[in-house]
C-alpha cells in the first residue's frame, strides 16, 4: 500500500491517526503515516498540523476480557491524540468480519462514548488480506440444519451384503424434512412439469428416510394413480414387485427414484441397471435429498452417467449437496478411539477404579454405534458452549448446537480443501493443516471445538511432520494448552489424539502438570507412560 503526495485517496483526507491491530503490520501503519504527513505538509499545513499519530492494539479484540481492556485504553489514546480527525483502523486480515464487529462494538461502549464526542462516521477500515473461507459455500447449509438433530458420527444404519454399514459422518435426511426450508426446495423439485406431469411410479429404498420422503413426494403430488415401490437396498434383491409395477405402466408414464442420501452411487446406478435389465426404456427422474461425494467431480460424473437412456432425457438432480469424507470402521476415528481405549484397559490391569470407570463410561457410549452427537467429543460433563461469529455456521437463537454439528462442519471443509488438493501428504507436494491454525497460543480459532474437531477430523499424516523442530513445537504447545485446561475441556480429547498418534508430547509432560493432579490429569499421565514404552 504507497501513497505519493501530492495525491492521496478520497478515504484517508482528513486522516490524522492509524490505529493498527497488530504488531506484524505496524511498519506498514507507520509508512502509511509518514506518507501522509508528506501529503499534509505539501498542502501548505505546519509540522503539528500534519502530524499523523499511530497506536496499536495489544491483543485480538475478542470479547473474552469483561473489564475495561487494554483494547479500549488504545481506542481513547487514538480519539485523543486525533481531535475529531478521520481515524484509519489496519487490519492484517479478516475472514468472517467478527474482528472488525468486536471493534465497532468496543468503539461503541458506553464508557468510550462518555469520554469522547469522537463520530463512528470517521473510522475507515482497510483489511490488507481478506482470507479464504475454508467453509467453502456450505455456512448456508450448515445454519439451516445444524441443531436439529440432523447429523450425528459413529452410526450403524441400513445392512448391505449381510453387513452393516457404518457411518463416521450419519446425515439423517428423515430429520431434514422437518426443516421448512428442505420442505421447500423438494417441493419445487416435485412441482415440475416433468415429474408432475408423467410420473406414475416412484422408487424408493426400503428404510425409513426412504419411506418419509415417499410420504411427503405422495402429499405433494397427491395423485391416487401413482403406485409406489420400496425397493431393496441390497445389490441382486428381489426385483419381482418392481417388474409387477413396470408392467401396468404406459408408454409415455415415467418414473421417479427417490434416494435420500448419495455417496459413492452405488445405490442409483443399481436401480438404473435394473431396470434396464427388465427392458423399462422410459424417461426416469431421480431425487437426491442429500448429495455428499467426497469430489464434488464425482457427483458430476455420477450426474452424467445416469443421465444416459431415453435419448439422455434422464434426469438426476439433489435437494442439498456438501462435500463429506466416507469413512467405514476401518477408518472412523470413534472405531479407532474405541479400540485403542479397550486395548489401553486390556494392558493396564493396575489403574485405579476411578480410572477404569472413566474409560469404561467412554466405550458404553462408543460401543452402541446408534450415532453421537452432544457425546461425539470426550468431554468431562457437558460440551461447552459454542461460540457466536463462527465461519462455518452463525450461531442462531435457541438454537442448541451439538458437537456432531461443529464436527460434520469441520470434516467438509478438511474435505473440500483434499479435494482441491490443497491437503497433500505425497512427496515433494506435502501440504499439512498449519498447526499454529489449531495449536498455538495465537490459534486462528478462538473456540476449542472447532480446534478439536480439526485434529478428530484430519488423519494423521495430514497433522503429523516429518520435521523435528515442528513436532517439538507441537508438543510444546500441547503442554502449555493442558497446563491451561482449568475446565478439562481439552484434555480428554487430548489423550485420545496422543493414543492415536495425532499428538506429540513431552517425556516431562506428566511432571509439568500441576500437584493435586484430576483425574483426568492421571489418566493423562498414566497413558502417557504407555506410549512411551
Amino acid at each position: 500500500m504507497y501513497f505519493y503526495a501530492p495525491t492521496c485517496p478520497l478515504p484517508l483526507k482528513g486522516c490524522h491517526t492509524i490505529l493498527c491491530e497488530t504488531w506484524t503490520i505496524s511498519s506498514i501503519a507507520l509508512n502509511v503515516g509518514r506518507l501522509l504527513e508528506r501529503y499534509y505538509l505539501s498542502l501548505g499545513k505546519n509540522k503539528e498540523e500534519a502530524r499523523c499519530h499511530v497506536d496499536m492494539l495489544p491483543h485480538c479484540d475478542d470479547k473474552m476480557y469483561n473489564e475495561f481492556s487494554q483494547v479500549a485504553e488504545a481506542i481513547m489514546r487514538i480519539f485523543k491524540a486525533g481531535n475529531d480527525s478521520k481515524t484509519l483502523v489496519l487490519i492484517s486480515a479478516v475472514i468472517s468480519g467478527k474482528s472488525i464487529q468486536n471493534l465497532e462494538e468496543t468503539f461503541n461502549e458506553e464508557k468510550i462514548q462518555q469520554k469522547s464526542n469522537y463520530s463512528f462516521d470517521n473510522l475507515k477500515y482497510i483489511a490488507l488480506y481478506k482470507l479464504k473461507n475454508d467453509s467453502k459455500d456450505y455456512k448456508d447449509f450448515f445454519n439451516n440444519y445444524c441443531g436439529r438433530e440432523v447429523f450425528s458420527v459413529h452410526k450403524n444404519n441400513e445392512i448391505i451384503r449381510e453387513k452393516q454399514k457404518h457411518h463416521s459422518i450419519y446425515v439423517d435426511v428423515k430429520k431434514m424434512l422437518e426443516v421448512p426450508h428442505f420442505q421447500k426446495r423438494f417441493e419445487d423439485k416435485l412441482n415440475s412439469r416433468e415429474i408432475k406431469d408423467s410420473v406414475k411410479l416412484i422408487i424408493t429404498p426400503d428404510h425409513d428416510a426412504g419411506r418419509a420422503m415417499l410420504a411427503f413426494a405422495k402429499n405433494v403430488l397427491s395423485d391416487d394413480k401413482i403406485r409406489s415401490v420400496m425397493h431393496p437396498t441390497q445389490p441382486n434383491g428381489d426385483t419381482s414387485s418392481l417388474n409387477d409395477a413396470l408392467g401396468k405402466m404406459n408408454s409415455n408414464d415415467s418414473i421417479l427414484i427417490l434416494d435420500d442420501v448419495s455417496i459413492t452411487g452405488n445405490r442409483l446406478t443399481q436401480y438404473h441397471a435394473e431396470l434396464n435389465e427388465l427392458s423399462y426404456r422410459g424417461c426416469i427422474h431421480m431425487i437426491v435429498g442429500v448429495a455428499r461425494p467426497t469430489e464434488m467431480s464425482k457427483w458430476n460424473k455420477r450426474k452424467k452417467n445416469l443421465s444416459v437412456g431415453n435419448q439422455n432425457k434422464n434426469r438426476i438432480e439433489c435437494i442439498e449437496e456438501v462435500i463429506l469424507t466416507n469413512l467405514d470402521e476401518r477408518e472412523c476415528p470413534w472405531c479407532k478411539e474405541k479400540l485403542l481405549l479397550e486395548n489401553f484397559l486390556d494392558k493396564n490391569n493396575s489403574l485405579d477404579g476411578c480410572l477404569k470407570q472413566l474409560i469404561n463410561t467412554r466405550l458404553d457410549s462408543l460401543r452402541k454405534s446408534d450415532g453421537l452427537t452432544k457425546q461425539a467429543f470426550w468431554y468431562p460433563i457437558n460440551q461447552p458452549p459454542f461460540r457466536e461469529g463462527s465461519i462455518f455456521f452463525d450461531k442462531g437463537e435457541d438454537v442448541e448446537y451439538t458437537s456432531a454439528d461443529v464436527i460434520t462442519a469441520i470434516a467438509a471443509s478438511i474435505q473440500h480443501k483434499r479435494s482441491e488438493k490443497e491437503l497433500s501428504v505425497n512427496f515433494p507436494n506435502v501440504k499439512l493443516i498449519n498447526p499454529d491454525d489449531y495449536l498455538s497460543p495465537g490459534r486462528r480459532y478462538f473456540d476449542e471445538s472447532i480446534n478439536l474437531s480439526i485434529i478428530r477430523c484430519a488423519f494423521n499424516s495430514e497433522l503429523v511432520s516429518s520435521q523435528f523442530k515442528t513436532e517439538y513445537e507441537r508438543a510444546t504447545w500441547v503442554s502449555e494448552l493442558l497446563n491451561k485446561d482449568k475446565s478439562h475441556y481439552l484434555i480428554l480429547e487430548f489423550i485420545v489424539a496422543i493414543l492415536q498418534k495425532k499428538l506429540p508430547m513431552l517425556k516431562n509432560l506428566p511432571n509439568t502438570l500441576e500437584s493435586g493432579s484430576s483425574i483426568y490429569q492421571k489418566l493423562l499421565a498414566r497413558v502417557i507412560e504407555y506410549r512411551l514404552k
